[in-house]
């Protein structure tokens, strides 16, 4: 049996710092996107992905509430071993986003404390304000009220 475990709506963590991990390397999608990696911005979702299993937290429907919340930088990790394969996953389900690539687990030993797969983290001025992503219902409410809407 497998366990896949999100992140999932939570004040767990609420408060605590996240640090962004920059020295390495970003695998671009392989559309003609233009995406927007605004590291100063007081608002992101910053999400982290182990594998690519088919229920995944980078196979996700992120289009949507990036369209929604377009002035939200969205930040995605991913530490598998293969960039080809990240590469393959990514033109196969279409993604259309930037991800860093971190073999190493560097944003993994730096901000996260359990064991799992995968999470994303709304972001509040380098803090987390709450964990969240696309497949819960009100994710982009959570967003906007990050935001102060």
């Amino acid at each position: 049996m497998i366990f896949v475990l999100f992140g999932c709506v939570s004040d767990r963590g609420k408060g605590r710092e996240i640090e962004l991990i920059f020295d390495l390397e970003v695998v671009s999608p392989a559309t003609d996107s233009i995406f927007n990696l605004d590291f100063e911005n007081e608002n992101m979702v910053v999400a982290y992905a182990s594998n690519l299993h088919p229920i995944n937290i980078l196979g996700l429907d992120w289009g949507e509430v990036m369209a929604q919340h377009p002035d939200v930088t969205y930040l995605f990790y991913y530490s598998g071993k293969s960039k080809q394969e990240l590469e393959e996953y990514m033109r196969r389900k279409e993604i259309d986003f930037p991800i860093f690539f971190d073999p190493e687990k560097k944003f993994y030993s730096t901000n996260i404390r359990d064991k799992v797969t995968g999470i994303s983290f709304l972001v509040k001025n380098g803090r987390v304000y709450k964990l969240g992503n696309p497949s819960v219902p009100n994710f982009a409410d959570d967003i906007a009220a990050m935001k102060g809407e």
